[in-house]
């Protein structure tokens, strides 16, 4: 298993030549009254806060593949540590383009120690308190064997 380091906001849009793309928007089921899922992108769902529904990881087809993603919190088990935030019809109002339902709901960590994160972490100092995205890629050779390929970020 390899292990990479991505930045903390991601966009899951590969491309390959006549295979399907992998796009998923993350949205909000608890907030502005959510999912609002962008059109053409394949939805991972969760409420604000809630661990139940990140325990179980989603499953899309991609890339002639099927590609398994799961979400961990691993730095805290507080729940307003895990944020799937929607911003709402009036902030969604603040943004041009033609896709303010992608770009006004995301996931992502509170990493403040007053809402159970560990507080400040520059890299060095401190205690990360990280969201941990891992896809796993089940790809069958034509040879018919079925390596798997973990990538995992933290």
């Amino acid at each position: 298993m390899k292990s990479c380091h991505l930045s903390v906001f991601i966009v899951c849009a590969f491309a390959a030549p006549a295979l399907a793309e992998l796009l998923v928007d993350f949205n909000s089921t608890s907030q502005d009254s959510g999912p609002h899922l962008q059109t053409g992108y394949n939805a991972y769902d969760a409420a604000h806060e809630a661990p139940a529904d990140f325990v179980d990881a989603r499953t899309y087809t991609a890339f002639g593949s099927s590609i398994s993603l799961q979400v961990d919190f691993p730095d805290s088990s507080d729940r307003r540590v895990q944020q799937m935030i929607d911003r709402g019809g009036n902030n969604d109002a603040n943004w041009t383009g033609t896709k303010p339902d992608l770009v006004t709901d995301w996931i992502g960590v509170d990493t403040r120690a007053s809402n159970g994160g560990n507080g400040n972490y520059d890299g060095i100092n401190g205690t990360p308190t990280r969201i941990v995205l891992t896809l796993e890629i089940f790809h069958r050779q034509p040879t018919g064997g079925a390596p798997t390929i973990t990538i995992r970020s933290i």
